[in-house]
C-alpha cells in the first residue's frame, strides 16, 4: 500500500542515497583497517618486537638449485612462527612494504643458547626478537625473526592442572 503513496522518483532517490551511504560506511571501514602502521625495519635496527603464534616446522629445497632440480637439491628444515593475524613490515632501506605476513622464519644465534628445534612443532610460543629482511636463498619467508627470548605458552582454552 505504501508504494502508491510514495512516488516512484522519490523511492529511487531514497534507494540511491541508502546505497551511497552503505558504500561510504564500507569505504571508511576499509580505510580504518588499513591505517595500522607497518613495523619498520632497517639495517642496524635495534628495535625489539614481541610476537605470539604457533611454532611449526617446514622443509624447503636447498642448495645447489633451491628446487630447480629436486632430485639433486638438499632439503632444509626450518622453524616458522605462524601468526593468527597478519602483520605489515616496511623496509626503510629499500622502501618496500610487505603486507599481511602470517608466517615468519625464526632462528636463534648460537650466542643466545636457544635451540628452536628442541621445541616441539605446533607449540604455542611468545617470541621476543628482531625482524630482518630475507637476503639469501636460505631465507624462505619475506622477513625473518632473530630470537632473543622464547617462552612456551599454554593454549588459551587449556585446562591448567595443579
Amino acid at each position: 500500500m505504501w508504494e502508491w503513496v510514495i512516488p516512484m522518483k522519490l523511492r529511487v532517490s531514497i534507494w540511491s542515497r541508502g546505497r551511497t551511504f552503505l558504500l561510504l560506511i564500507l569505504a571508511t571501514l576499509v580505510a580504518l583497517t588499513s591505517c595500522v602502521a607497518p613495523i619498520e625495519i632497517h639495517q642496524g635496527s635495534s628495535g625489539k618486537i614481541t610476537l605470539n603464534g604457533k611454532l611449526t616446522a617446514k622443509s624447503f629445497y636447498g642448495p645447489p638449485n633451491f628446487g630447480e632440480n629436486p632430485a639433486t637439491d638438499t632439503k632444509e628444515t626450518v622453524r616458522l612462527l605462524s601468526l593468527e593475524k597478519g602483520i605489515d613490515v616496511a623496509n626503510k632501506d629499500s622502501g618496500s612494504v610487505v603486507r599481511d605476513i602470517r608466517q615468519i622464519q625464526v632462528f636463534a644465534l648460537p650466542s643466545t643458547g636457544i635451540d628452536v628445534f628442541s621445541i616441539a612443532p605446533e607449540t604455542n610460543v611468545t617470541i621476543v626478537g628482531r625482524i630482518l629482511p630475507a637476503t639469501t636463498g636460505h631465507h624462505h619467508t619475506a622477513v625473518l625473526l632473530s630470537i632473543e627470548r622464547i617462552d612456551k605458552k599454554p593454549k588459551q582454552n587449556a585446562i591448567n592442572e595443579p
